[in-house]
């Protein structure tokens, strides 16, 4: 017999910070308790809804679905504290008792985000009157109206707050809630709702108020409390339980702690008996498009315009265009979509209209014919061979789901007409949960802990990123050891494990959007961020399982990118370019990718990408289609195979004659997804959707599935004619390659893309440059990586200037303009102030004028700073030093013209009558040096644009330094190495021993690394050590789960490098010399001798010789250097060590 119990009270994770109940524990544990019903009663939201209803059903368990509603003591649109009420208002457990009341309890908790939210999520009680209907009332914990009164010995107003639940549910309807958690109130409390409910007949229902699962996890509850109020664990005046008592209790524990109240457990069942209610899914819950007049339906809207788009994609419809368009309309129709493709067909037209970008394709959406008709996507499917049925699959129905890029400066503008169309009601962005990943709970825990942060963060750089902590305890023996060791590590870790993948807080989705037919609380509840962003209060997963359809509006950097490039060629040229027209054969194209010149290509810009690109030579679109598939882990073994069969240096086999067709494309190797639907469809004669199947059994590796797919496979391979161990072997490669195959559509859309980019780099370079600077204009290490980029190629990059620049990039000349709102402490805004300031009234002479013409409430003192260090203002003829201590006296001068102009316009008699019309002289101070200059420009972009300080040391840098620091990485572990650089951090700490060590970061032209001065090291070079200076620094390269540093065991400052280091010094001769030359030569070298060796490189025209002269050892000094050089030219002498 089941027991007299079911917990309906209970707190989940998205309870956020506060429940610990984790959903999947949660059931499991009820499951185990025999219980044939749980309830989910999270504070004030519905966020875990879903899944923990999927969990039951999974487990047997009948859901109950709920919540721990606040109810403001008055009105709810009130916000401020009502004496004698706790602050957030009282709490009220509501269960859904049918449709009716889950329909009415979507719309009560939706109102307490949008329109009751103070400090919690409240509604008011008539509110609740309008939308009861269908739901169960209990009176809560010991902050419910009725105990709250109670226990302020207010008995008439416990009864009166009673009889309004009375009033609003329905008599049948409101239960009185007891507990026991250990607490005196409740021993005070319980013979009082006792008496109420004997008074009124209104039974009683015992419930825990679970918040976590164990009783041992108490603790760690208290942690969390901690991170929810921003507190430390030992911090006396803090929000706490009083009772460690607050845990899920098994059936036979309530009998016991209940033994005085069985009637109040069976209640409990009693009212999960009462419940009818399943959670609406299947069925696709899509708006009503409206059609115009002209078209009789939607089917005869979307066949009409889809016939109207084929004629002008393809000009001439041939049969096989017909077909496939014929088949995917049906299909469509069938499965209910018409106006799924009406609507997105729509708002990606409204989006052009706009000026809006729209990306050629996202996902498998990309392989309809429909879709490419319409002008949803822009990727022909039949020239690239996409399979429809890998986005709609007529045996196995599911949600269609476009993915659509938009360039991100224009995305809202999109869903702005979304909402303007379908009324803002009837949209919503949807909710996201930033769940604590292995570093940050480590963090958070350390906080709570109040550990110092150093130790903490150590310990949690230890864990690699991407794995969990106990993955991180199997994998790194040092963390292992240490958490068997040091108990303080052991507590650290052991809450972080219990804190990992919790919802920490929740926020708006970058991407998915919904459309509901009618009110959105007619089918989901509505959260508002703290951003003041209304969203779901389900998750992707979860509005899907419901039948709500969503799509993914993105915002796409790169389509930003290729639209700026387009304007800025129209305007410099008047070219009115169309990338997407583009030739997708482009000769200069493939042999810019050949050379990796991959900076700002999409998607092909990494390290290892561009690697690729230089061994395969592509040189057509499916080279970069494949490239894009296989470069993902697992695959990503078969790119030497693809690139030698490619060239001819690797035999091409075909498992069997008749799938060669189907993988020449990728020289016999299985790369994409619908290869493995094509194969089944062709040597075991499967329907496209029956191979779709097929490649989703695979690709999950569910064993049962594959087995009876496999049976299949093999049957229908016979029957075809194709031998038992022919298929086997085909099917077992299938399978091998399934399990990472890419989805082709994807990979040709985003291809498409990258060659757009390719092309617009190879043929618009300086517009390509300039619009991706400005794309990267918060960004200054990516900035940096752009302009070396431009100078490898011979443009140059003009510096910051009020009187050239515009608020981004642009190209001026053959060069490219730096962008003002590039400069740190500027932004937008102000720069777009500027600029138009600039231009509606012409150049700026001076600071003054400057400061008397822009507006100052925008451009503020510390943008001009900013502005003065960045160089951009040495167009008006003053050195920065004295740029910036004009500043003070502009802005005064400014104000003093400002108050001037206000005074006269009043007629002001006591005006002053000083002129303002001649500017004063800049202050006389000393210059800043060429150090200072480069140091305070740094500061302003966060680059060297006008210069480096490496740049005079280019000798000895040649000379002494080993590698770039960009380079070392490569190098592995161990190795010993020496860099030159400026040391831009320096922090001196202690050891365990005490003993004084430091560590920083070193950084040169190509990148910077940490670099750390262990006690030995520190003690012997302690004094020369100082931050932004120049050292060059010898040491071993070392890489851990932290990544690689440099241990350094010798320090010498760049300025005494040559001096220290020098050994020989070099001169390049043609063997036909003039005389003359070699005379003014050996004279220059007798006037500094020394003890440094001479090294003749004589070039002849067969072979250079090369010989050590003995007769002019020499003192090696720079000035030695310097004057054999204007002889005979820079490149023919150098140093070395």
């Amino acid at each position: 017999m089941d027991k007299p119990y079911v917990s309906l009270h209970n707190h989940t994770e998205y309870s956020l910070l506060d429940g610990a109940c984790r959903i999947d524990e949660l059931v499991e544990l009820a499951a185990e308790y025999d219980m044939n019903a749980l309830a989910i009663t999270d504070h004030g939201a519905m966020f875990g809804t879903v899944p923990f209803y999927k969990a039951c059903i999974a487990a047997g368990i009948k859901p109950i679905i709920g919540q721990e509603a606040y109810i403001a003591p008055g009105d709810m649109h009130d916000k401020k504290p009502v004496e004698g009420a706790p602050p957030a208002g009282y709490h009220l457990l509501l269960l859904v008792r049918n449709e009716k009341g889950y329909n009415n309890l979507l719309k009560i908790s939706s109102a307490g985000f949008l329109d009751g939210f103070y400090y919690k999520p409240r509604v008011d009680k008539e509110f609740l009157a309008a939308h009861s209907e269908g739901l169960i009332a209990s009176t809560a914990c010991l902050k419910g109206e009725v105990p709250y009164k109670l226990l302020r010995n207010n008995p008439d107003g416990a009864k009166e707050a009673l009889g309004e639940l009375v009033d609003i549910f329905g008599k049948d309807n409101v239960y009185i809630e007891i507990m026991r958690h250990g607490l005196e109130e409740e021993k005070k409390l319980i013979p009082l709702l006792a008496g109420l409910s004997s008074e009124t007949g209104i039974p009683l229902v015992a419930t825990t108020d679970a918040h976590y699962i164990h009783p041992e996890d108490y603790e760690f509850h208290d942690l969390l409390l901690c991170m929810q109020t921003g507190k430390h664990i030992d911090e006396e005046n803090r929000l706490r339980f009083s009772s460690n008592e607050m845990y899920f209790r098994s059936p036979d524990e309530m009998e016991r702690l209940f033994a005085d109240y069985p009637e109040a457990l069976e209640k409990t069942r009693e009212i999960a008996s009462r419940i009818v209610f399943e959670l609406p899914a299947g069925e696709p819950h899509l708006p009503e498009f409206p059609i115009p007049e002209k078209y009789e339906d939607d089917w005869d809207y979307i066949k009409k315009r889809t016939f109207e788009g084929l004629k002008r994609r393809y000009g001439e419809l041939t049969d096989k265009i017909v077909e496939r368009a014929e088949y995917e309309l049906t299909v469509i129709k069938d499965m209910g979509f018409l106006s799924y493709y009406a609507i997105v067909a729509d708002f990606t037209d409204a989006a052009r209209e706009r000026g809006v970008r729209v990306g050629p394709g996202r996902g498998s959406g990309a392989s309809s014919i429909v879709a490419y008709a319409l002008g949803i996507t822009n990727i022909d499917p039949l020239r690239y061979g996409l399979l429809f049925e890998r986005f709609l699959n007529p045996e196995r129905i599911s949600l269609p789901d476009f993915d659509i890029d938009f360039e991100d400066a224009g995305r809202d503008r999109v869903i702005d007409y979304v909402r303007d169309k379908y009324g803002e009601d009837s949209v919503a962005q949807i909710i996201t949960f930033n769940y604590m990943k292995a570093r940050g709970a480590i963090k958070d825990v350390g906080r709570v802990l109040n550990m110092p942060y150093d130790y903490v963060d150590t310990i949690s750089k230890m864990v690699p990123y991407g794995i969990s902590i106990k993955a991180a305890l199997e994998q790194i023996p040092d963390l292992h050891s240490r958490y068997k060791k040091e108990p303080d590590i052991k507590k650290l870790l052991d809450y972080a494990m219990k804190l990992e993948g919790l919802p920490r807080h929740a926020g708006k989705h970058a991407a998915g959007v919904v459309i509901t037919p009618g009110p959105l609380t007619d089918y989901v509840p509505l959260f508002r961020t703290n951003k003041n962003e209304i969203t779901t209060q389900y998750d992707w997963v979860s509005v899907e399982e419901i039948g709500v359809v969503k799509t993914d509006f993105l915002g796409l950097k790169t389509l930003t990118v290729i639209s700026e490039t387009e304007r800025m060629v129209f305007e410099r040229t008047g070219e009115k370019l169309e990338v997407e027209k583009a030739p997708l054969d482009d000769e200069e194209t493939f042999e810019m990718l050949s050379h990796g010149d991959t900076l700002g290509v999409f998607q092909f810009e990494s390290e290892g990408m561009t690697k690729n690109l230089r061994n395969l030579h592509p040189d057509r679109i499916e080279d970069m289609i494949a490239m894009n598939a296989l470069y993902r882990p697992g695959p990503m073994q078969f790119i030497d195979n693809y690139i030698a069969r490619k060239h001819g240096t690797e035999k091409i086999e075909y498992p069997h004659e008749s799938i060669k067709p189907i993988l020449e494309e990728t020289y016999g190797i299985v790369v994409y997804q619908e290869q493995v639907m094509q194969i089944a469809q062709a040597m075991a004669g499967f329907s496209l959707g029956q191979a779709d199947i097929l490649r989703r059994a695979m690709g999950k590796k569910k064993h049962a599935e594959m087995m009876a797919v496999r049976e299949d496979f093999l049957a229908g391979a016979k029957k075809k004619g194709v031998k038992d161990d022919a298929a086997e072997s085909v099917f077992d490669m299938m399978a091998k390659f399934a399990e990472y195959g890419f989805n082709k559509a994807h990979s040709v859309a985003y291809s498409v893309v990258a060659y757009q980019t390719a092309y617009l780099k190879a043929h618009h370079r300086l517009e390509f440059t300039a619009a991706n600077m400005t794309n990267e204009i918060d960004n200054a290490d990516k900035i940096a990586d752009w302009i070396d980029d431009a100078r490898r190629h011979g443009i140059e990059i003009l510096p910051p200037d009020v009187n050239s620049s515009s608020a981004g990039f642009i190209v001026e000349g053959e060069a490219i303009r730096y962008g003002l709102a590039a400069v740190k402490n500027v932004g937008l805004g102000a720069a777009e102030s500027i600029a138009s300031v600039r231009d509606e009234s012409g150049r700026f002479d001076n600071l003054y004028d400057f400061c008397e013409r822009v507006d100052l409430g925008v451009v503020n003192r510390r943008a001009l700073e900013s502005l003065v260090a960045a160089g951009a203002f040495d167009s008006t003829g003053i050195e920065r030093g004295a740029a910036m201590a004009t500043i003070p006296e502009a802005l005064a001068w400014a104000a003093k013209k400002s108050a001037q102009e206000v005074a006269g316009a009043a007629g002001d008699l006591f005006a002053s009558e000083v002129s303002l019309e001649i500017y004063p002289e800049p202050p006389q101070v000393e210059p800043w040096t060429r150090q200072k200059t480069l140091s305070r420009e740094k500061e302003a972009l966060g680059l060297y644009l006008s210069g480096h300080p490496l740049s005079r040391y280019e000798d000895e840098i040649e000379a002494f330094v080993g590698q770039k620091i960009a380079d070392i990485d490569s190098l592995g572990s161990g190795v010993q190495v020496t860099v030159a650089g400026m040391l831009t951090s320096l922090e001196k700490t202690m050891t365990k021993q005490k003993k004084p060590m430091a560590y920083g970061v070193i950084e040169d032209l190509s990148g910077s690394i940490k670099v750390v001065f262990f006690p030995e090291t520190y003690a012997e070079y302690s004094e020369l050590l100082e931050k932004n200076a120049l050292y060059l620094v010898r040491g071993s390269y070392n890489i851990d789960n932290r990544g690689g540093k440099i241990v350094s065991d010798e320090i010498i400052p760049l300025g005494e490098a040559w001096k220290r280091l020098i050994g020989c010094i070099h001169i390049r001769l043609d063997a036909d010399i003039a005389p003359e030359e070699i005379d003014e030569s050996k004279d220059v070298l007798k006037r500094y001798p020394g003890d440094i060796p001479l090294k003749l490189h004589i070039v002849g025209k067969e072979h250079t010789y090369r010989a050590i002269s003995t007769e002019f050892y020499n003192s090696g000094d720079r000035e030695l250097v310097r004057a054999l050089r204007e002889l005979l030219g820079k490149e023919n002498v150098w140093i070395s060590a």
